[in-house]
């Protein structure tokens, strides 16, 4: 978790910088497992050519594998 200012910061330092914000407590993880995992799988996406990255919602279960 960043604040605002050190978001700014971090875009402005890093090329091709994306910010997705998510309201939640410290364990965003835990807390809102789809959406942590719809933003993984899309940050990884992007960084891989637009191939993908399996990352699980389910906190009971191990990522499956591709």
């Amino acid at each position: 978790a960043n604040s605002d200012e050190d978001a700014a910061r971090v875009q402005q330092l890093i090329a091709c910088c994306e910010t997705t914000v998510i309201e939640s407590g410290h364990d965003i993880h835990y807390e809102h497992p789809d959406a942590f995992a719809k933003a993984v799988n899309e940050a990884a996406g992007k960084s891989m050519g637009g191939g993908s990255a399996v990352v699980s919602a389910d906190l009971q279960q191990p990522p499956r594998r591709r």
